[in-house]
């Protein structure tokens, strides 16, 4: 599956274009659709996010948008993309509003900046960690240069070279600190680098068993705990037909208590290589798996029984088996009670039985 199209991403850039063409035909209708601190309207609020100053307006903010927007969408959805846009927007306005209270002639406000700014916000928590290159033989993280970015931004408010440049600061850092509370109130659950690592995994669907088994490999040598990474391994080795190397594998993930024993062992007995799990050890998983994974449990106990009358585990894997049966098939119970019973009528299993009331 290819990446997600950035639907709202373009729409948006698209928006904003139409409305610098409309405005060279109408280019009256430009104060109509500025926000004006003196005479605030919710409408205008709205339309001022598409209106640019100029052409350099228009092309630095598009350029920041095609930067930044495609990302924020793929990480927060394209609902969440416009929440974060159009409320940022709405935050810088009343920002650039509070800023000129009490002015005599507040200027008006036109442009995407603040709902860009809060894409950038979003992007600098989402993405923080990410290194992009500042040179070609240095990088640097996302975090630092969004802190400079920041940085600059708030001088821009206090700091004024050759007159009023008509830059809305507080537009700008009102927009950036509202997608920062957002990328908190919708979540951040994923790192950058575990996104990245799932896209990678997503492809690697696409790709031949033995490049899958070395990227997997790959992947475990940088963090041996990936349980993600670990199932592609023995998913490869499936695939390339190294039963043998996929079994030891399986049976090692159990010895060292990896994560979801039921989803392994039922990968053992899909493979055929129960039997490279001692009998003692399907003995007491069948017990630990008996209330959530039933069906589980009867085939390990199963395969026990399938080992020989001399399995040193068969009585107690007759009494669990008949315990697992006797409310669903009394009459299988009954047989396994007996062969338990009459084989191994020493065997505390078989007491047990006794002692529950099964002995018929």
């Amino acid at each position: 599956m290819g990446p997600r199209v950035p639907i709202v991403n373009l729409v948006l850039i698209g928006a904003n274009i139409a409305t610098a063409f409309g405005l060279l035909l109408r280019p009256e209708a430009f104060e109509a659709l500025a926000f004006s601190p003196a005479n605030p309207h919710v409408a205008t609020a709205f339309t001022c996010l598409f209106v640019h100053a100029n052409t350099l307006h228009l092309l630095g903010n598009m350029f920041f948008l095609a930067a930044v927007g495609p990302a924020v969408e793929s990480a927060a959805g394209s609902v969440r993309f416009s929440v974060v846009y159009f409320l940022g927007g709405l935050v810088g306005v009343a920002a650039h509003t509070l800023a000129n209270r009490g002015a005599e002639s507040p200027a008006l406000l036109v442009g995407a900046s603040g709902a860009i700014a809060a894409c950038v916000g979003y992007y600098a928590v989402r993405f923080g960690g990410l290194h992009v290159p500042l040179t070609p033989k240095h990088r640097v993280s996302v975090f630092w240069v969004v802190a400079v970015w920041v940085v600059l931004q708030a001088a821009g408010v206090f700091v004024h070279i050759g007159g009023n440049s008509g830059t809305s600061y507080w537009s700008h850092l009102g927009g950036f600190a509202s997608g920062v509370l957002l990328s908190l109130v919708f979540g951040v659950p994923r790192t950058v680098a575990e996104e990245a690592k799932l896209a990678v995994l997503s492809r690697m669907h696409e790709r031949s068993p033995g490049a899958v088994l070395a990227s997997a490999n790959v992947m475990l040598r940088h963090n041996p705990s990936d349980d993600e990474a670990w199932w592609l391994r023995v998913e490869s080795l499936r695939n390339i037909g190294d039963w043998t190397s996929c079994g030891e594998e399986l049976v090692g993930a159990l010895s060292k208590g990896r994560s979801d024993p039921a989803r392994i062992l039922a990968k053992l007995i899909e493979i055929k290589a129960l039997d490279r799990l001692d009998t003692f050890k399907r003995t007491i998983f069948a017990e630990r798996l008996k209330n959530e994974h039933p069906d589980l449990a009867r085939a390990l106990l199963m395969s026990v029984l399938m080992e020989g009358a001399d399995d040193a585990q068969r009585p107690d894997a007759l009494l669990a088996l008949a315990s697992l049966d006797w409310e669903v098939r009394p009459e299988q119970a009954k047989v396994l009670v007996d062969e338990l019973l009459s084989r191994y009528p020493l065997h505390p299993a078989a007491n047990l039985a006794k002692v529950r009331g099964w002995a018929s």
